[in-house]
């Protein structure tokens, strides 16, 4: 498998950095989620008290050949300069050696430049920043959660001792898998009619909206919960928040994310009816 990198922008279309289109990808970094360092120094003693816990943008540089006569490249120079802008924020897609994973970047422009040396063969130092700082799999995941789901056939073992019992989710729980090495945010929709609904991730956190009176779901409605930014919307209209009904007493204080390797994850609610479900959807996170 060949290595693939092109840039998304929505007013300035697709731009693939191939040799085919002219553009010689010599040398990427891919940089690092930069800490956002918050330590202070012990009080007469060695050493810092470090609860450095989140993490900021990341630097994204890249080298550039460009193939072509002098006037190709100073088009090719121009096409590619247009994603650098501060003003844009293009996606980069990732394709690497022998990694069949698409994967993608949002990037803002930070800076390049054109060192000219030979004008038959003209070399690009390009730099962007990714705010987020996250790299993400291209196709999200998605998993259905029904509430009040049970294992009615039960788990058949063998009886031969000593008995050694396989370990298993909460009832109800379906697996999620996050194949990266950092935590994924998540979306979650729910529809149906049901009340004062739990979204729990076993181990890790809640997040509750039986706060306020506890949310009161009718069918034929939505509500989103989105972990980035922690925010809970109806019909995913921000303009119609319901976050009123989240309880700040039950649920995790920075809202749980989706871990590296596989969890479980279980929709609960007081009271629901049969139309009652979650689509939770996240993206592979590194």
């Amino acid at each position: 498998m060949t290595q693939q990198f092109a840039l998304v922008d929505p007013r300035l279309g697709t731009l693939e950095l191939t040799c085919d289109n002219g553009y010689v990808i010599e040398q990427y970094d891919l940089g690092y989620r930069t800490p956002r360092v918050v330590a202070e120094n012990r009080t007469f003693d060695d050493g810092q008290l470090d609860t450095t816990f989140y993490s900021g943008a990341r630097t994204v540089n890249m080298t550039v050949g460009l193939k072509g006569s002098v006037a190709a490249c100073s088009v090719l120079r121009d096409r590619l300069s247009a994603f650098t802008s501060q003003r844009r924020r293009p996606t980069l897609l990732i394709e690497e050696h022998n990694d069949p994973r698409l994967r993608q970047m949002t990037l803002r422009g930070h800076q390049h430049g054109i060192p000219i040396s030979n004008p038959a063969y003209n070399r690009m130092t390009v730099s962007w920043s990714c705010p987020d700082g996250l790299i993400t799999s291209r196709e999200p995941r998605t998993v259905t959660l029904r509430p009040g789901v049970l294992d009615v056939d039960g788990r058949v073992y063998d009886l031969v001792h000593d008995r050694v019992y396989p370990f298993a989710f909460p009832s109800g729980s379906q697996s999620v898998v996050n194949e990266g090495y950092e935590d994924a945010h998540w979306v979650a929709r729910l529809y149906g009619a049901m009340t004062s609904p739990r979204l729990i991730c076993t181990g890790v956190g809640v997040v509750d909206l039986g706060g306020g009176g506890g949310l009161s779901l009718i069918s034929q409605q939505m509500v989103e919960l989105r972990s980035q930014g922690q925010s809970v919307t109806f019909d995913g209209n921000p303009l119609t928040s319901a976050a009123q009904y989240v309880d700040l007493a039950q649920t995790t204080s920075n809202w749980w994310r989706i871990p590296p390797g596989t969890s479980a994850v279980r929709l609960e609610a007081d009271t629901f009816a049969t139309d009652a479900l979650a689509v939770l959807e996240w993206s592979d996170t590194w």
